[in-house]
């Protein structure tokens, strides 16, 4: 993960205003976000090492 996110997530927490988003409408998008962040590591990883 980039060392700015990191930081920022840091600074702010995980904590997101969800007030009125169905919980299955979250956990959906929670899911989305983590494959996401996978195939980004994944695809930084492979750039390094090519580089």
């Amino acid at each position: 993960m980039a060392p700015q996110l990191k930081r920022w997530r840091s600074d702010n927490g995980e904590a997101v205003d969800i007030g009125g988003l169905p919980n299955d409408l979250i956990e959906v998008v929670k899911s989305l976000h983590e494959g996401v962040q996978q195939i980004a590591d994944h695809r930084i990883e492979q750039a390094r090492q090519e580089f």
